[in-house]
């Protein structure tokens, strides 16, 4: 068996402490990676539930909007006194040319579909056209707006649920 010797001693003493602080800055290094990562990771996912959120708002507003557009086609279509069409139509209008314009975005279906019963209103066709119009065009809109939300999940891979 070997004795530990002096310079022996002092040959291990700074090989172990050497070891020591490698291993120090090492873990330190580690766990500034993990920190990081996991911070990065941590503003994608709030950035994430922001544009989820924002994007929920929209569509919630453009719903919203949309349904009462439909409410309005329905009333306009159906109404057999002419003064309650001249609201309904007048109504109509009002949301189409004004907050449907401003929150219906790039959608070309949902924008179709819109102008179709606006042009129809907005020319003062035959009730029955109209009806006519509203039956084709209803099935479209909401159509497209369930394809907004469709494509919005495969894009980001969230599913949601309007708020309500």
């Amino acid at each position: 068996m070997r004795t530990l010797t002096d310079a022996r001693y002092k040959k291990w003493d700074l090989l172990l402490k050497v070891v020591g602080a490698l291993a120090l800055i090492v873990g330190g290094l580690w766990a500034l990676y993990q920190y990081k990562a996991e911070e990065a990771l941590n503003r994608k996912l709030r950035q994430q539930t922001l544009d989820q959120q924002v994007f929920m708002e929209q569509y919630t507003k453009r719903f919203d909007v949309t349904t009462e557009l439909f409410n309005d086609m329905a009333i306009a279509a159906s109404a057999t006194e002419d003064t309650v069409r001249q609201a309904a139509k007048q109504k109509f209008l009002l949301l189409y040319n004004g907050s449907f314009q401003l929150l219906a975005g790039d959608d070309a279906a949902l924008r179709s579909s819109m102008a179709s019963v606006a042009d129809c209103l907005s020319h003062s066709c035959a009730p029955e056209i109209l009806k006519v119009t509203v039956q084709q065009e209803q099935p479209k809109a909401t159509a497209a707006l369930k394809q907004e939300v469709q494509t919005r999940v495969s894009k980001t891979g969230v599913h949601m649920v309007p708020i309500k």
